[in-house]
């Protein structure tokens, strides 16, 4: 069952974009605040997290898990998040024994 059931793909579904420090870790404060920036606008539905699936090739697993449970935390009760393509690359990883 989806998450998200009234969830109709209709109005804007922006792109976030993933802040990082200076050193490349994950900024989670300003990136947090991004989200709530963009989710929280009228006339938004949805947002598009970057960085737990697009940014695969740059992120660990355990940081695209990081960003991943940050935006749901942050705006998944307001606006729905992307999640199932990272939610079908979880359970492939598991099946593998992937961490």
């Amino acid at each position: 069952m989806p998450r998200f059931t009234n969830f109709r793909p209709a109005g804007v579904i922006p792109a976030t974009l993933l802040a990082l420090n200076d050193d490349m870790s994950i900024n989670e404060r300003q990136t947090r605040k991004h989200l709530r920036d963009c989710a929280l606008i009228d006339g938004v539905s949805a947002v598009t997290v970057n960085g737990h699936s697009s940014e695969v090739h740059a992120c660990t697993f355990a940081e695209q898990q990081q960003i991943l449970a940050a935006s749901l935390a942050e705006v998944g009760n307001e606006r729905s998040a992307g999640v199932a393509r990272p939610a079908r690359q979880s359970r492939r990883a598991s099946a593998v024994g992937e961490d």
